[in-house]
């Protein structure tokens, strides 16, 4: 075994020695190079038995203090750590873990990466899962079901928690190299998984507006919800968010800014959005009536519950007295059965899609439409991922083209066709028949006719010589046989 010193710890004080294990003395005088090497270098700081587990938790007490990510982000991936990766990798040495293993341990997720939720709780108490064709109760009381999976095996994870599990791994340990405890980061050369794109189709009009009715029959608080989605093109949390401070309802306009997030055990009032902006949006007078029939209704409620209604009540609460938001899972739960009533397979989210091909369509300038829904990239992202095509404006488009350009019109006599079809129908309809051949001379320059150019080489090597005209046999092949070759102009 090779020792050497490489100073004290800067925040214990204790000695620090790097080490490493040789069978024979040229091992050894090579390892104790390799050791002052890595020492003189910096490289002394590595940890040499560290794992992937104590990188993976060092790096996730680091990473939120660095900033600029969400807390239900940091959630998922502490998630994604202590039920994914750890389990599969975690007792590797980091001086091991090469670009080969993260591939196929990325492999091995989109594969059989996951389980489904009712087996995903019984491994969390400590239970096997189940096969598929075992008898199980979903919840005490209930009847008893067949297990449709294997959830023993385990099922395909999604492209976007793979590349979730990417992330994670590829911020660890590039931040491990910044450390010093790895000289080479493994993590560069694996392959992204790559994930399709939704293929996201957002109601028509007529559609929208059954939903809305639909949910203003059985549901006014949901309806009023989906005509606020629809028209300021919020997300679902900052729909929650709104108070009645928010909204001018003289002026009509309404502050979007903040978000509802629901995290483990409560709900967390945000004040910034997604993309840590704020936007004033304008509303007509037919969303500032329902608006003002709704502040009506909440004031009647919270007369009744003994409460008054404050003016920085939420607008969508199940308390009397406004002081409490709804929680947006439950919005997607309550519209997602409304969609499975009336038949369609829309998300919630698809109404601001809806918002941003609507407005599009009806000509509004790109850069009003992402300020609309709160974009700050110029566009880029309301035209590439909220845009979607619309037949109606296509069929406009295709009838702005033939406007724009003047186009021969096709006759019933063949005026409307090319030049060289319509001469040879021409020469047709003279003879009543199809057009006699001719038949072809011989190829080359006639006898006695001299050849235009100037005098030279080229003259001397085709006058009266056998070989053949370059550019007539070219012209001659690119005819069809048949009539047109009857207008074929000898020279």
């Amino acid at each position: 075994m090779g020792r050497v010193y490489t100073g004290r710890d800067p925040l214990t004080g204790r000695k620090r020695q790097k080490t490493g294990t040789a069978r024979t003395r040229a091992e050894a005088r090579q390892l104790e190079a390799r050791l002052i090497r890595e020492a003189g270098t910096g490289q002394h700081r590595a940890a040499g038995n560290k794992t992937v587990a104590e990188l993976l938790d060092a790096w996730s007490e680091w990473r939120p203090r660095k900033g600029e990510i969400a807390e239900r982000t940091m959630l998922g991936y502490r998630s994604l750590i202590e039920h994914k990766i750890i389990p599969a990798i975690g007792e590797l040495r980091l001086s091991r873990v090469d670009t080969a293993t993260i591939d196929r341990f990325l492999a091995q997720l989109s594969e059989r990466g996951t389980r489904c939720k009712h087996c995903q709780h019984l491994v969390r108490i400590g239970q096997p899962p189940l096969r598929a064709g075992d008898r199980y109760r979903p919840r005490p009381g209930l009847r008893e079901r067949e297990h449709p999976t294997d959830c023993l095996r385990g099922l395909p994870m999604t492209a976007s928690a793979v590349r979730d599990v990417h992330a994670v791994l590829a911020g660890a340990f590039k931040q491990a190299q910044v450390w010093g405890w790895i000289d080479h980061n493994p993590m560069t050369l694996v392959t992204r998984p790559a994930v399709k794109r939704a293929d996201v189709q957002p109601p028509q009009v007529a559609q929208a507006e059954r939903l809305i009715d639909t949910a203003m029959a059985r549901d006014p608080e949901l309806g009023l919800f989906l005509v606020l989605a629809m028209v300021l093109g919020a997300r679902r949390g900052e729909v929650c968010r709104l108070r009645w401070s928010h909204i001018d309802l003289d002026r009509g306009e309404v502050l979007v800014g903040g978000k509802i997030n629901v995290l483990p055990g409560e709900l967390r009032d945000e004040e910034w959005t997604k993309n840590r902006s704020k936007r004033r949006v304008a509303i007509g007078p037919a969303v500032v009536e329902l608006l003002r029939a709704r502040r009506v209704e909440q004031a009647k409620q919270a007369l009744a519950g003994g409460v008054s209604l404050s003016s920085d009540a939420y607008v969508f609460s199940h308390q009397a007295d406004g002081s409490r938001p709804i929680r947006p899972d439950g919005v997607t739960q309550r519209f997602t059965a409304l969609a499975r009533r009336l038949g369609v397979q829309y998300r919630l989210h698809d109404l601001r899609h809806f918002l941003v091909t609507q407005l599009i369509a009806a000509g509004v300038d790109v850069r009003t439409v992402s300020g609309r829904v709160g974009h700050r990239d110029g566009g880029r992202t309301t035209l590439g991922t909220y845009a979607h095509f619309q037949a109606a404006q296509d069929r406009t488009a295709a009838e702005l083209m033939e406007g724009l350009i003047r186009l021969p019109q096709a006759t019933s006599d063949g005026s409307g066709l090319p030049c060289a079809t319509r001469r040879a129908s021409r020469l047709g309809r003279a003879a009543g028949r199809r057009a006699p051949h001719r038949p072809r001379r011989p190829l080359g320059p006639r006898p006695g006719r001299r050849r235009a150019g100037p005098p030279g080489k080229r003259r001397a090597r085709t006058h009266g010589s056998p070989l053949p005209d370059r550019r007539r046999l070219a012209a001659r092949r690119r005819l069809r046989p048949g009539a047109e070759q009857a207008w074929l102009p000898s020279r």
